[in-house]
């Protein structure tokens, strides 16, 4: 729901002649906010998880001619910047 949320919101922008857009991602699985011990997921899983979101939004806004512009959500993948790097 959010991903076609977000992929509406470039659209509108596009239509607009909206030069930005800005999305607000959301909260991460609380599972992947750290390594813990014997859990199946880690930060790691949210660094590829937040890929897997983002491609088609970078992509998509790309295609409109607009900027993206994202805020983050308190221990996002945006705040690890050698991660999201």
């Amino acid at each position: 729901h959010a991903l076609t949320c977000a992929l509406g919101a470039i659209r509108l922008a596009e239509r607009l002649g909206a030069p930005d857009v800005r999305l607000l991602p959301g909260c991460p699985d609380f599972g992947r906010w750290l390594s813990w011990w014997h859990s199946d997921v880690s930060w790691a899983d949210n660094i590829a998880e937040f890929r897997t979101v983002a491609e088609p939004l970078v992509r998509a806004a790309r295609e409109a001619g607009v900027r993206l512009l994202v805020e983050p959500h308190p221990k996002q993948v945006v705040y690890d910047r050698a991660s999201a790097d």
